[in-house]
């Protein structure tokens, strides 16, 4: 199966932008989950449908949620089937790369005969339909993810505190002009930072002070239309972004760099416990 906007069917589909019914929708949401050692990648799905008599034959057994699910670098492909509203599916991680794309469809599980809908437009005519075994109630558009190494890890992946003896001690700048953004420090900075890197505290502070504001930044560059688009940490970000709903030119830096580091201020609730016990 595949998504055609411009395909004409003998029958009503529910679609976006067709008025095949005059009113109703069919979604697909799609979120990802990594397993801790990254040799997983669980797909959440939650289908939302609004027609009452296609629910109907759904919950009669008749049709069911479809999503095609095909990475195109690996050539992997299968199809998750369901008759359930949310539902997940694991793959191994190394089955997919790239771009996996979800299709998404409710299809007749058997034959159906004589369906009707309020919903669907008069201009069809008939006020009844058959569909057969495996034809199309409705469609969503595709929806794409994202997948590599580095957005298996943390997005401070793609950040490296580097020295630079030129830099004064205690202040940091950030280098965007390589695959990895560089925070760069004097000599003393680093040791000091490096050395407090072995405490999980420690690591909750630095999260939330120098990486955020480095995240920030960073996400700021790429809201202004930045000359770094071709290189590693812009593309890691785009996609993330992508992967997690976030518009760019739809929220503010630091709203986005809260987004795309889990919420860091979380991580200081431990802190804040031992200070206080």
């Amino acid at each position: 199966m595949k998504f055609d906007q411009q395909k004409v069917f003998p029958y009503p589909v529910l679609r976006p932008d067709i008025d095949d019914y005059l009113d109703g929708e069919f979604q697909a949401m799609v979120d990802f989950n990594v397993s801790d050692d990254a040799s997983e990648v669980r797909i959440n799905m939650e289908f939302a449908l609004s027609v009452a008599e296609i629910q109907a034959e759904i919950d009669a057994g008749n049709a069911e949620f479809v999503a095609v699910i095909a990475s195109r670098e690996t050539f992997y492909r299968t199809t998750l089937r369901t008759a359930k509203a949310k539902t997940t599916k694991t793959f191994r991680a190394d089955q997919i790369r790239g771009e996996l794309l979800i299709s998404p469809f409710i299809v007749a599980k058997k034959d159906i005969r004589g369906f009707r809908s309020v919903d669907i437009n008069p201009e069809f005519g008939a006020s009844r339909f058959d569909f057969d075994v495996g034809e199309v109630l409705a469609i969503d558009e595709p929806k794409a993810i994202y997948f590599d190494r580095d957005l298996f890890r943390p997005l401070s992946s793609v950040l490296v505190l580097a020295r630079d003896p030129r830099q004064q001690e205690w202040t940091w700048k950030l280098s965007y002009d390589q695959d990895k953004l560089r925070i760069l420090v004097g000599d003393k900075t680093k040791e000091e930072i490096d050395r407090a890197r072995n405490t999980q505290k420690n690591k909750s502070i630095l999260i939330n002070s120098i990486w955020f504001s480095a995240v920030a930044e960073a996400v700021n560059q790429l809201k202004q239309g930045s000359d770094y688009d071709d290189l590693r940490w812009a593309s890691v970000i785009r996609q993330q972004c992508h992967n997690k709903g976030i518009d760019l030119d739809g929220s503010d830096s630091y709203q986005i760099a809260q987004t795309l580091l889990a919420n860091p201020l979380g991580l200081l609730e431990e802190v804040f416990r031992e200070e206080q016990s």
